[in-house]
C-alpha cells in the first residue's frame, strides 16, 4: 500500500512499480482504496463530491469501500499466491484525512483503521512525505487535475493532513515506511520504493 498527500507521486508510482515489476516476471495486480470496485468507485464519486455532511460520516462512506476492495483483495491473495499487490492508499487515510483534516471522531476512526488493518492485513505500507504546498502545486499542475471536495480545501487543511500521516506512520512502525520524496524524480522515487518492497 502506497499512501500520503494528494500529489506526492502515487499513481504514478504505482503505474511505474506495476511495469517493473510484471517485466521481471512478477504477477502484479494493482487496485485504489478509494474506489477499485463497482461499488467502491460509485461510493469514491460520493465522497469526492460538493455535498456538505458532517466528518464522521467520511468515516463511514470509507469503510463501506474499504470492505468491498478488502473482498477482492483477499480473492486475489486466494488466486495469486505469490503476486504482488500494489495499492493507492491504504487505512492510514482514515487518521490524516478524516481526524486531522476534518475533525472527525479520533475513537471511531481509531477502531475502523484497526479493522481495515486486520482485513488487508499489508505486507508494508509506505508514505510518501513532501511538503503540503509543493504537493499541492504539483498536484494542481497534473493534467488530471480536477478540483473535488478535498482539493478544495485550504492550504493548512493539506498541512494537517500531512502530520497525521507522519503521526500515525510512526506509531505503527515498523509496518510503515516514511519515504521523503522531496527533489526525488519518479525513477528515483520508483528505486527507492522497490527497495522497501523487496525488503519486506
Amino acid at each position: 500500500m502506497i499512501d500520503g498527500l494528494d500529489g506526492v507521486g502515487k499513481t504514478t508510482q504505482i503505474e511505474l512499480l506495476a511495469k517493473k515489476y510484471t517485466d521481471a516476471g512478477q504477477a502484479v495486480k494493482t487496485s485504489r482504496i478509494n474506489g477499485g470496485t463497482d461499488i467502491g468507485e460509485q461510493l469514491r464519486s460520493v465522497m469526492l463530491g460538493g455535498n456538505p455532511r458532517p466528518a464522521n460520516t467520511d468515516l463511514f462512506i470509507a469503510m463501506a469501500m474499504y470492505s468491498a476492495l478488502a473482498a477482492q483483495v483477499e480473492q486475489w491473495r486466494l488466486g495469486e499466491k505469490n503476486g504482488l499487490i500494489l495499492i493507492d492508499r491504504s487505512p492510514l487515510s482514515l487518521i490524516a484525512y478524516q481526524v486531522y483534516g476534518e475533525q472527525a471522531s479520533p475513537e471511531l476512526a481509531q477502531q475502523f483503521l484497526d479493522l481495515t488493518l486486520q482485513m488487508f492485513n499489508p505486507s508494508g505500507i509506505i508514505v510518501y512525505d513532501l511538503d503540503a504546498q509543493q504537493a499541492l502545486a504539483r498536484n494542481k499542475g497534473m493534467p488530471s487535475y480536477v478540483q473535488d471536495y478535498y482539493t478544495s480545501h485550504s492550504p493548512d487543511f493539506f498541512k494537517d493532513v500531512r502530520s497525521g500521516f507522519l503521526d500515525s506512520a510512526k506509531k505503527l512502525s515498523p509496518l510503515v515506511n516514511i519515504l521523503d520524496v522531496t527533489g526525488l524524480s519518479p525513477e528515483q522515487v520508483c528505486a527507492k520504493t522497490s527497495q522497501i518492497i523487496d525488503a519486506i
